[in-house]
């Protein structure tokens, strides 16, 4: 998100320097807006991914059992299968979290 809002800044500041100067510096102007531009997409593409994911493994944070939300332990953890495996604390039931990738 950092580096979307600093595109941001970038961005203008090449449009406010577009007023004046020679046809080439406009010219570098407008390519170093497309830059940035292309660059704060990106970014803010980059982190609505992240989110929704972070999203997807929050929605499975609840104890199938009793209802409890975030009380667990990490009992084991697939990197390959990108799976862990967790033990809720109030009621010890055990059951599989996915990263949703």
């Amino acid at each position: 998100m950092v580096l979307a809002f600093l595109s941001v800044i970038a961005l203008m500041a090449s449009l406010e320097a577009f007023r004046g100067g020679s046809a080439s510096e406009k010219l570098t102007n407008v390519a170093f807006a497309v830059v940035c531009a292309g660059v704060g997409l990106w970014a803010l593409r980059r982190y609505l991914y992240l989110l929704m994911r972070a999203e997807v493994v929050a929605n499975q944070a609840v104890c199938g059992a009793c209802g409890e939300y975030g009380r667990f332990t990490v009992v084991s953890e697939d990197r390959a299968h990108e799976a862990t495996e967790v033990c809720c604390r109030k009621c010890a039931h055990n059951w599989v979290i996915n990263s949703g990738s």
